[in-house]
């Protein structure tokens, strides 16, 4: 793992593409969007580096997540947008769980898109009539007694458990609040079988975004893609699906701090995206 700084890793490796996380390094809870990153973005633009999102969410739709970058400041292309919510429809293992059932949603009405792409047979406002049980966003209704009778409907039913978005805390000024992967955690403690999870570290997240660039773009995964995440655990999920470049930010997100020796599967780590 070396320093270095962002001009020079692009020198170094003749960068095609920039895969880039989105809470932590463009925008955290404490500045919001972070000016640094969008110069750098836009100075990585210029040189004609294409530019992907790679992020754990599955609340927004990637036409949304288009449309707030842009009136941020930053144009994407919607099929460089790699959300954990598309497993809905492009994971090998979970869709065909989800095609033709009837579905119930932990989470807000903005992500059911995902699910009628995915083509769902009915999305049900009730989880004893579900065929199959999602989690995808953060819902204050979360408590404890809500999650007894979730487990409790799981396990006499027997139906699958999918979430979607691995992320357990977020990052705010007062402190961490516990989101949708925690609550995961404490339905699949209540199980009698285990919740089926999607998304960053987990390597099949990596492996579909790879599929999808590839087949979108005709992108060569290897040195000529560097990655930025500001978590450990994630950039070692990017290095085992190829060998990219990986960077990590370690000021502005959810880590906050320098890494003090060598880690194998970092190849370089900054302050912040800049340029």
């Amino acid at each position: 793992m070396k320093q270095s700084s962002l001009k020079q890793i692009i020198k170094t490796h003749d960068i095609s593409w920039a895969l880039i996380d989105a809470a932590g390094v463009f925008y955290n809870s404490k500045d919001g969007m972070i000016k640094e990153s969008i110069k750098a973005v836009h100075s990585m633009q210029n040189l004609g580096i294409n530019i992907g999102l790679l992020t754990n969410n599955s609340m927004h739709h990637p036409t949304d997540i288009k449309a707030w970058f842009l009136r941020e400041g930053i144009e994407l292309n919607e099929k460089a947008i790699i959300t954990s919510g598309l497993c809905t429809r492009f994971e090998p293992k979970l869709h065909p769980q989800l095609i033709n059932k009837r579905v119930f949603i932990v989470g807000k009405d903005k992500c059911f898109r995902y699910f009628r792409e995915a083509g769902v047979k009915e999305i049900v406002s009730q989880p004893e009539d579900a065929d199959v049980i999602t989690l995808m966003s953060y819902s204050g209704d979360l408590d404890d007694e809500y999650m007894d009778h979730l487990a409790s409907v799981v396990n006499k039913n027997e139906c699958p458990v999918i979430c979607c978005n691995t992320d357990i805390y977020v990052k705010l000024d007062g402190g961490l609040l516990p989101v949708v992967g925690y609550f995961a955690k404490e339905l699949d403690r209540r199980m009698n079988h285990n919740v089926q999870w999607f998304g960053k570290p987990f390597v099949g997240y990596f492996e579909m975004a790879k599929r999808l660039l590839t087949e979108r773009f005709n992108l060569k995964w290897g040195h000529t893609i560097m990655y930025f995440d500001d978590l450990v655990e994630n950039l070692r999920g990017a290095k085992q699906s190829g060998e990219i470049v990986t960077v990590h930010i370690y000021e502005t997100g959810l880590d906050g701090f320098e890494l003090s020796k060598a880690e194998p599967l970092i190849d370089y780590q900054l302050s912040g995206l800049i340029y």
